[in-house]
């Protein structure tokens, strides 16, 4: 009777639900993430997976031409999770009443994703006391007696290895309200409670997701031309200018930024070829390790302060050949695609 009274006050002041860290595949952002880890626990991380859709896009900026590879999303993580019967419910709250409204949403089998500032979040040891950076945190339940959350977090921004952590509850109401305050700009806290009690955990058909794909394939392909269009401006830019270092510099921050989302791109292509076997990612990678060359020549010259036309010559080479292997690549992955539908 004793243990059974135990038992039952501890199931009152402390929960945890079976979510576990999940890190198979790469997402452009904090929110994909989370979401990632309650999908990939439930065997159906291919709702978010075959959803991204990239594109290039071309701006001049303070006077250089610059590439922009970026990622968008065709119906939205919401539409995505309902397809798949997992409900997203908004819910505000006073920074007074956060903890409690967190822990009914967890004895509602329900995690949270909740917007905090990392500036107050010790997890995030890269921007903790150091600057307001906005990100979402997945909590996954919690513990009275020694007043924590327990969370599936990262600890820095450019790892993006999640594991199971814990975090005071005033820790979470502090970075809560710093992203009211900071970033936000708004007086009211909210935050996501996710209900997939009644989730449909079937995998997506291979003929749905070959049709996907097509859409990702088709939106890449119409993009081409403006990678083209940089290759035209970027060489004339190189061979007509003095370049500074801080033009070489941004050049390098923004093959950077490339790589890093032709990561998450590859990523999701490989799952797509592991799991179906459809399509050859060699030219794929061999794109990926191109760019990561490019990456490379870059920052050598950012942090050697040297560089000659020849090198200059050599980098507007290497645009080139990477445009001319996309090309080649996408067209290829468009053929094999029809022909499993035909």
């Amino acid at each position: 009777m004793c243990k059974q009274i135990r038992k039952e006050k501890e199931s009152m002041t402390r929960k945890r639900l079976n979510i576990k860290p999940y890190n198979e595949f790469w997402f452009q952002n904090c929110i994909m993430h989370a979401l990632a880890q309650i999908t990939g626990s439930l065997g159906i991380i291919d709702c978010l997976l075959f959803d991204c859709i990239f594109t290039y896009e071309f701006e001049w900026k303070d006077g250089k031409p610059i590439l922009i590879f970026k990622q968008e999303y065709h119906k939205g993580w919401i539409k995505c999770l309902e397809e798949k019967r997992i409900y997203t419910k908004f819910i505000s709250a006073e920074p007074k009443e956060l903890i409690n409204k967190i822990k009914v949403s967890i004895d509602k089998d329900c995690p949270v994703i909740a917007n905090i500032d990392c500036f107050f979040e010790s997890l995030r040891r890269d921007c903790y006391g150091k600057s307001h950076v906005a990100h979402t945190l997945l909590i996954i339940g919690y513990d009275d007696t020694t007043k924590l959350f327990q969370v599936l977090e990262h600890n820095f921004k450019d790892d993006l290895y999640y594991k199971e952590q814990v975090i005071p509850y005033m820790e979470v109401v502090d970075a809560s309200v710093g992203y009211t305050e900071h970033i936000s700009k708004q007086n009211i806290i909210i935050y996501a409670e996710i209900d997939y009690c009644k989730a449909d955990r079937t995998k997506t058909g291979k003929q749905k997701v070959i049709v996907s794909n097509l859409i990702v394939l088709e939106k890449m392909l119409n993009s081409l031309p403006i990678f083209k269009l940089f290759n035209k401006n970027i060489e004339s830019y190189f061979m007509q200018s003095d370049m500074s270092k801080e033009e070489i510099k941004a050049y390098y921050h923004m093959v950077m930024g490339i790589v890093n989302l032709k990561r998450v791109f590859y990523s999701q292509i490989e799952a797509l070829h592991l799991e179906y076997n459809i399509l050859n990612t060699e030219l794929l990678l061999k794109t990926i390790n191109d760019w990561n060359i490019l990456m490379g020549l870059l920052g050598k010259m950012v942090y050697s302060g040297f560089w000659s036309k020849k090198t200059l010559l050599k980098i507007v080479e290497l645009f080139k050949s990477i445009y001319k292997t996309e090309c080649l690549w996408l067209r290829d992955a468009k053929n094999d695609f029809l022909e499993v539908l035909a």
